[in-house]
């Protein structure tokens, strides 16, 4: 079986014909998945990760109490939908969903970088200030539930207390 193989594509910042990568791997948890990756020559780069596999379709439920639960590891597939509600935040996924691998402290830099954004916008920046300061305060004290959702399975919060619960159709 061919576990590398690459296709040409269209890169979506400066439309050059660039590489796209697919390999062929294991990971823990999420078992068989397809790596892709790409880096284009005017320094635009993709990487996405997907499963090979489906599962039982789940949602995790993970509260934060103290600052070493911010190492419990996070992984979210790109049908993983996660919900921060102390914050009010909600990551569906869509056309352009990534997976990842990271933790409970990676997850909130990500929403960190995106609040940064939300900065720029003088309609939004109070919102992202304020959610900035809740995040801060989250690093100091705990006090943040994160829930993800998958219809695959393939995403998962790895921890004894973590709550996994059947998802059902409705």
């Amino acid at each position: 079986m061919n576990r590398e193989f690459t296709t040409r594509t269209t890169c979506p910042a400066c439309k050059s014909e660039t590489i796209l990568h697919w390999t062929h791997g294991e990971i823990p948890y999420l078992g068989e998945v397809m790596y892709l990756t790409s880096k284009c020559q005017c320094g635009h780069r993709y990487t996405d990760v997907f499963s090979l596999t489906e599962k039982e379709p789940l949602r995790y439920e993970f509260h934060i109490e103290s600052q070493s639960d911010l190492d419990v590891r996070v992984i979210r597939s790109s049908t993983g939908r996660i919900e921060l509600p102390e914050l009010g935040i909600i990551i569906d996924p869509g056309t352009a969903s990534e997976s990842f691998i990271s933790n409970i402290e990676g997850l909130l830099k990500r929403v960190e970088k995106i609040l940064q954004i939300f900065l720029q916008d003088e309609e939004k920046r109070e919102c992202a200030k304020e959610l900035l300061n809740q995040i801060d305060e989250i690093y100091k004290n705990g006090n943040l539930t994160v829930i993800i959702e998958d219809p695959t399975g393939n995403s998962a919060i790895l921890s004894k207390n973590a709550k996994k619960i059947p998802l059902t159709s409705e």
